[in-house]
C-alpha cells in the first residue's frame, strides 16, 4: 500500500490504526473525534478532514499529501494578502511570501501527514491576521472568535494567537482592544484544559524537575529556531532537548535585539515579539523533549520571524540588487526544500537521516528495526534493535521491539526472556509490568500475563491498563 511507504513512523498511529478512522460509520465516527483523544491529540476538525479524505480515497498517502499541499497553497496566498495590508514594501512582501512558502523548515508541517493539523491550524489563524487588519474590525469580533475556535479545533498550539492578535488591532486604545478580543482568550483557556486533558496519559510527557530549566529551554529553543532559519541545512525529525550554552546566548540576544526594538518602538519589534510569544504554548512545560524544537512547532511563528526580518531590506538602498538577493535565495531554498522533502520520502530514508545526525537516536532506530521486521528481515531487525537496547537499557521501547521481533521469528523463550530481564533490572517498574503481560499474551501464555498484571495491581490497585488487560486475557 502506497501510504506505507511514505509514512509508517507516526501515521501508522494517526491513520492507519486509528480507531476514529476505522470503527463505526461516518457519524459515529465524526462524534467520536468530539469525545476522544487518540494519539493524545483532542482535534476534532483535523480528525473529521482525515476521516474525510480516507472516506473517499481511502488509506491514499497521495490524498493526504495532496491535501497538506492544498492548505499551504493557501496560506502562502493568505499571507501575501495579509503583507499587503501591512503596506510592506513589495521586496519584504516578496521576501515574507517565498521564504515562508519554500524554506526547508516548513517541509515536515507539508510533507508529513501527521502533520496536517498544523498547516489547517494556521489556515484559520491566517485568516484571523486578515480580519485583524481590515480597517472596520469593531464588528468582527463574533467572526475572530469562530476562527480562532476553528483553529484550536485543528490543533492547540496557538494559544497565544489572541496575545498577538491584540498587539496587531492598534487602530483602537488597549482597554477597548481587550474587551473586544475577551472572547478569543476565554477559548485559549478552553483550549489550554482541552490540551492537558488530551496529554495526560500521554507515554512520552515529560514534566521539566526545576522549574527553572522551562525558561531556559524556551530561549534555547529561539536560538535553535534562529539557527535553523538562518541554517537550513542539517535538519532531522526530532531534536533531544539540551542546555546547548551557544544557542542559550543566541536565544538571549534574540530577546535582547527584540525589547531593544520595542523600546524603540521599531515596527520588527513587535513581529519579533510576537514569533517568541507564538512559541511559548509549542514548548509547554510538559512538553516532550522528543519534540524539542521539531520543525512542525515553528510552521506559523516563522511567518512573524520573517516580517521581523525583512526589514533589514530597507537599509539596501538599489531596489534592483535588494530583488536579486531575494530571488537568488529563494532558489536557494528551493533547492534546500527539495532535499529535504527526500529525506521525507520514505520512513526508512527518515529514521536513517536521524541516525546520520544522530548516531544514538534511540527511537529512530527503533522504528529502522521494525522497518526491517515488516518487510520479513527479522535477522537484521534483530540485530538492530539488540544493538540499541544495549546502548539505551532504561528504555522500554527497544525491549518491546525486540521482543515482538523475536515473537515474530519463533523464539518465544528469548522474547519472554528478554522483557524479564529488562523487569527485573529496573525492579518491575508498571511500564515494564505491562510489556512483560502484553509479551506473554502474545506468546499464548496468559496465565503469566495474569501472574505479572496481578502483581502489578498489587502496587497499584486501580492501575486502568492492568484492569483492561486482565478483562481482555479472561475474555480470551
Amino acid at each position: 500500500m502506497l501510504f506505507y511507504g511514505w509514512l509508517e513512523i507516526e501515521d501508522s498511529h494517526y491513520y492507519l490504526r486509528n480507531p476514529l478512522l476505522l470503527e463505526g460509520n461516518l457519524l459515529t465516527q465524526i462524534y467520536n473525534t468530539w469525545v476522544s483523544a487518540p494519539q493524545s491529540n483532542w482535534m476534532p476538525l483535523t480528525w473529521t478532514l482525515a476521516i474525510a479524505i480516507k472516506s473517499v480515497f481511502g488509506f491514499n498517502a497521495l490524498a493526504f499529501h495532496l491535501c497538506s499541499l492544498t492548505l499551504h497553497i493557501a496560506n502562502v496566498l493568505l499571507l501575501y494578502r495579509f503583507t499587503q495590508k501591512l503596506a510592506l514594501p513589495g521586496v519584504q512582501v516578496l521576501f515574507v511570501t517565498m521564504v515562508f512558502a519554500l524554506h526547508p523548515l516548513q517541509v515536515e508541517s507539508v510533507a508529513w501527514a501527521s502533520s496536517m493539523k498544523g498547516v489547517l491550524s494556521a489556515l484559520f489563524a491566517l485568516l484571523a491576521l486578515n480580519v485583524v487588519e481590515e480597517e472596520k474590525t469593531r464588528s468582527k469580533t463574533l467572526l475572530l472568535s469562530g476562527l480562532f475556535f476553528l483553529c484550536l479545533l485543528s490543533k492547540q498550539t496557538l494559544l497565544a494567537l489572541p496575545l498577538v492578535l491584540l498587539c496587531l488591532a492598534h487602530r483602537t486604545n488597549f482597554i477597548e482592544r481587550s474587551l473586544r478580543f475577551l472572547p478569543l482568550f476565554l477559548l485559549s483557556v478552553s483550549g489550554l484544559i482541552a490540551a492537558l486533558l488530551a496529554n495526560r496519559n500521554h507515554p512520552h510527557v515529560h514534566t521539566l524537575e526545576y522549574l527553572w530549566l522551562y525558561p531556559m529551554r524556551v530561549i534555547s529553543a529561539i536560538g535553535h529556531y534562529l539557527y535553523k532559519t538562518i541554517v537550513p541545512t542539517q535538519l532531522h525529525p526530532e531534536y533531544q532537548w539540551h542546555a546547548s550554552w551557544p544557542l542559550l546566548l543566541l536565544g538571549l540576544i534574540v530577546m535582547a535585539v527584540t525589547i531593544l526594538l520595542l523600546a524603540r518602538r521599531h515596527p520588527a519589534g513587535g513581529y519579533s515579539a510576537a514569533f517568541i510569544i507564538l512559541l511559548m504554548p509549542a514548548l509547554g512545560v510538559t512538553a516532550s523533549p522528543l519534540e524539542f524544537a521539531a520543525d512542525r512547532l515553528i510552521y506559523f511563528p516563522l511567518i512573524f520571524l520573517l516580517i521581523a526580518v525583512s526589514y533589514l531590506f530597507t537599509w539596501v538602498k538599489n531596489q534592483n540588487a535588494a530583488l536579486s538577493i531575494v530571488l537568488l535565495l529563494t532558489v536557494l531554498l528551493g533547492f534546500l526544500a527539495r532535499n529535504q522533502v527526500q529525506v521525507w520520502s520514505s520512513d526508512k530514508s527518515l529514521c536513517l537521516h536521524t541516525l546520520e545526525c544522530t548516531p544514538n537516536h534511540f527511537l529512530a532506530k527503533v522504528n529502522l528495526g521494525l522497518i526491517h521486521a515488516r518487510k520479513g528481515e527479522f535477522n537484521e531487525a534483530e540485530t538492530i534493535l539488540r544493538e540499541n537496547v544495549l546502548e539505551h537499557p532504561e528504555r522500554l521501547e527497544p525491549v518491546q521491539s525486540l521482543s515482538k521481533v523475536l515473537l515474530a521469528k519463533g523464539e518465544v523463550e528469548s522474547a519472554i526472556y528478554i522483557v524479564e530481564e529488562a523487569a527485573e533490572r529496573v525492579n518491575n517498574r508498571n511500564d515494564y509490568l505491562i510489556a512483560l503481560a502484553q509479551t506473554y499474551q502474545n506468546a499464548g501464555q496468559g496465565e503469566e500475563a495474569l501472574k505479572a498484571l496481578h502483581l502489578l495491581l498489587e502496587r497499584e490497585p486501580q492501575h486502568p491498563v492492568a484492569t483492561e488487560l486482565i478483562k481482555n486475557i479472561t475474555c480470551d
